[in-house]
């Protein structure tokens, strides 16, 4: 039976209506039968083919359900159960939450600093405990803040959340999120860390002041644009002055080391929300002029407020691994500039570019235009394009690699350094990994397993056949012990 009003799903929860649907799930209305209670089910969306695309989906929503079992705090939306329907696709009941998000008070009209506080200190109470948990949110807007018609804050959609440790991620080849409300060290693929959430948090406040986002403008709204933007203009100066206009100022920081932290911006907030002046009234939004553009209204279509919803994901890079790129603002405007280019002339400019700024022109790329960077890339000399992948992040080098024929992948691989090599084998999807390693040199092969988890190598030797037994022998004592442990602790070994 297809999906729809009316159906019964596990004997007790039936559907009533459709409140939301993005790029990961739809979200249902629900009543528990046997609770006798609404609630809010998220399914995996059906999709005609049962590719990996698949498999990763169901992936990231037994990870959603984990990141939001992990938070437990008045503002974090409870979790009740999970379960698998005939097709074993995963679904999330959560509680049940009637109101509107903040994104549609913001289309009625902007808010004055006093509303914005009290709306925004739950929300960063609920970020704090996610982060004392190890759970990085990674997609704080407007449409994830919920008002309840009680006047209860929650902050919803944990869909794309990283968990810290979590290692059943590690092969997603992309950057999730909302482009226009992230930080400059995602785009660039640097280190995750609880200052990306705040610069999230920072953006959405000054959409409740201001009306629009402050790194989309009318006469750019095209997804290079607003990447270029992000790494290399400054917001633009609030009209509605005062103590939060300057916080907001702070938070969006290029550097998150200059970013206030979660205690101080707590701290703010709890000023601006007690103090006795009000810049506009509290209970109601201010009117803003037209012609403005509001927080996602080129992207997203609306949604019901209610629950959850999830929001579609652009294409591109993912977290870094780790390694360190220069931060240079001007990334976002070469690789929008290369994009305008031929391809034979933009390899020629990516060529002529040092190592590491041309990975940070291919990291900008990569989120939205991977396999334009592939093709780019391919056409540079291996030994160029091999050190280039050294500076990129490995998540990154995975979307751009996946875009190739596996032959140049491979080559490209060759040349590249074994440890950065291992962490691009670590983030492809594991049979793109296998066909790499099928392709490659034996003993460079050998080299960059040493790099990869020894879990993530017995995985990936046991898809392979006579191959997999060479490669064995040439890894170090150490590795291959933990290895073949691994491999013999397999099903079916």
């Amino acid at each position: 039976m297809a999906n729809g009003e009316g159906r019964i799903l596990q004997g007790k929860y039936d559907l009533l209506s459709q409140l939301g649907a993005g790029g990961m799930g739809s979200v249902w209305l629900a009543r528990d039968l046997m609770l006798e209670r609404k609630v809010a089910l998220k399914e995996l969306l059906k999709h005609s083919n049962n590719g990996p695309d698949r498999a990763e989906r169901r992936t990231r929503v037994l990870s959603e359900a984990r990141a939001m079992a992990r938070v437990i705090h008045p503002a974090i939306v409870k979790i009740y159960d999970v379960f698998r329907d005939d097709d074993d696709d995963p679904w999330i009941v959560m509680e049940y939450i009637r109101g509107r998000s903040l994104a549609q008070l913001i289309e009625q009209g902007t808010l004055d600093e006093r509303t914005v506080a009290a709306i925004g200190l739950p929300v960063l109470d609920g970020l704090r405990a996610a982060h004392r948990a190890g759970v990085m949110h990674r997609d704080v807007k407007p449409a994830n803040i919920l008002v309840a018609d009680d006047d209860s804050i929650f902050l919803v959609d944990f869909g794309i959340a990283k968990i810290a440790g979590d290692p059943t991620l590690t092969s997603q080849s992309r950057i999730l999120g909302t482009t226009e409300f992230m930080a400059p060290e995602r785009l660039l693929g640097h280190k995750l860390t609880p200052a990306s959430d705040l610069w999230s948090l920072g953006v959405t406040f000054f959409c409740a002041l201001e009306g629009y986002s402050p790194f989309v403008r009318p006469s750019f709204r095209n997804h290079e644009a607003v990447i270029a933007s992000i790494l290399s203009n400054d917001p633009p100066p609030l009209e509605h002055k005062g103590r939060l206009a300057d916080l907001v100022l702070r938070l969006l920081e290029k550097d998150p080391d200059r970013r206030p932290g979660s205690g101080e911006v707590d701290a703010e907030l709890t000023l601006i929300k007690d103090s006795k002046h009000r810049s506009g009234r509290a209970s109601e939004p201010t009117t803003k002029s037209a012609h403005v553009v509001k927080p996602e209204q080129s992207r997203q279509h609306g949604r019901g407020a209610a629950v959850p919803a999830p929001a579609p994901a652009p294409a591109g890079a993912g977290a870094g691994d780790g390694r360190q790129l220069v931060t240079d603002p001007r990334a976002g405007k070469q690789a929008v500039k290369l994009m305008g280019m031929s391809q034979e002339n933009a390899a020629r400019q990516l060529a002529g570019c040092p190592p590491r700024d041309a990975a940070e022109i291919l990291q900008v790329m990569a989120i939205s235009e991977a396999e334009a960077a592939g093709a780019i890339l391919q056409m540079v000399s291996l030994k160029g394009a091999g050190r280039t992948m050294n500076y990129l992040s490995a998540d990154a080098a995975a979307s751009i690699l996946s875009t190739m024929p596996i032959t140049a992948a491979a080559r490209i691989l060759n040349s590249t350094g074994a440890r950065a090599a291992g962490g691009v084998i670590m983030a492809l999807p594991a049979a793109t990994a296998t066909r790499l390693l099928e392709c490659m040199e034996e003993s460079h092969a050998a080299d960059v397993l040493g790099n990869v988890e020894p879990a993530t190598v017995a995985a990936l030797l046991g898809n392979l056949n006579d191959p997999s037994r060479r490669l064995l022998v040439r890894l170090s004592p150490s590795v291959r012990t933990q290895v073949l442990r691994h491999m013999r602790s397999r099903p079916g070994q």
